[in-house]
């Protein structure tokens, strides 16, 4: 395979691409609907076209550990790499990388603007109506990145709510801004940030308590603070099921069921052994992190 190319798009603003775009997106998947509604054949070369030759290009948002970029200019992170071991076993030749905003990857999947969404992307009833995704690959619960003790912060996402005055961050098409409504924090306490790293920042600088992201995330970030001030504790947003976990998986357009299927049979021989776990060890993934290991049956 050959070396990563990385993309970083330098046309059209996200927003007048998503307009733009997404139009084109949605009536292409409204005449593929139409078309297997009426019985017609639809021809799915997802995967025969990256065998011939045609890049892979893997759409990710800038959050370690999942996907970020490192010193040496890689993409890496719990995505990039089951996705490298996936996209050589499937005898893909080229591999881009193209970088977008998080609220921006199911819309630019949709717009074609890349083949498969790794970055730690939870699966939802609302992402499942639009996408396909693969099989889980890890299994988390959400934390807090706070400075100090943070001792006007919760456990669960009702106390949160009960704290007047306490501000959050959450990040942008992110499952926890809509999880800590549900809770009934009102949006005036709620910041939207466009990525990680201008949470973390917000939390630095005492613009808000704290950040609430995915466990594995805020762990990371605690852990390479160079002030050394931030903390971590685990928070509960589903108050019906308050040690329940996320899981989440690779996005793929429901049309690319070749890729997807051929993408979860390499999965299926790979995930949760020995191996996967020592490669996300590194980044922060404990075994607790993981996604159940799915059985033969299960493969899609």
């Amino acid at each position: 395979m050959d070396a990563d190319f990385i993309s970083h798009d330098a046309g059209a603003p996200a927003a007048g691409r998503r307009a733009a775009g997404g139009l084109l997106g949605v009536l292409a998947l409204a005449v593929a609907v139409a078309l297997m509604i009426l019985g017609v054949p639809t021809r799915d070369d997802s995967l025969q076209r990256l065998r011939d030759g045609q890049p892979l290009r893997i759409g990710y948002a800038a959050e370690a550990p999942y996907a970020f970029v490192d010193e040496g200019g890689h993409v890496t992170g719990e995505g990039p790499i089951l996705a490298r071991r996936v996209a050589e076993a499937l005898g893909v030749q080229r591999v881009e990388w193209v970088q977008t905003s998080f609220a921006s990857l199911v819309p630019d999947l949709l717009d074609a603007r890349f083949d498969v969404v790794a970055a730690g992307l939870f699966i939802t009833p609302e992402r499942q109506a639009v996408v396909a995704f693969s099989l889980p690959t890890f299994r988390v619960g959400a934390g807090i990145l706070h400075r100090g003790e943070g001792a006007r912060l919760r456990a669960d996402c009702k106390g949160l709510a009960a704290v007047s005055e306490l501000r959050l961050a959450v990040l942008e098409g992110a499952v926890e801004g809509p999880r800590l409504a549900a809770c009934g924090v009102p949006p005036a306490r709620l910041l939207l940030v466009p990525d990680a790293a201008t949470g973390q920042a917000a939390v630095r600088s005492g613009l808000v308590d704290g950040l609430v992201l995915s466990e594995p995330t805020v762990r990371w970030m605690a852990r390479y603070d160079p002030s050394g001030a931030l903390r971590t504790r685990p928070v509960s947003l589903d108050p019906a099921n308050p040690h329940g976990r996320s899981e989440g998986a690779f996005a793929f357009r429901p049309a690319d069921r070749a890729l997807r299927e051929a993408w979860d049979r390499v999965l299926l021989a790979f995930l949760g052994g020995p191996e996967h776990l020592a490669e996300l060890e590194r980044f922060g993934f404990q075994a607790a992190d993981l996604a159940r290991p799915p059985t033969a049956a299960e493969g899609r």
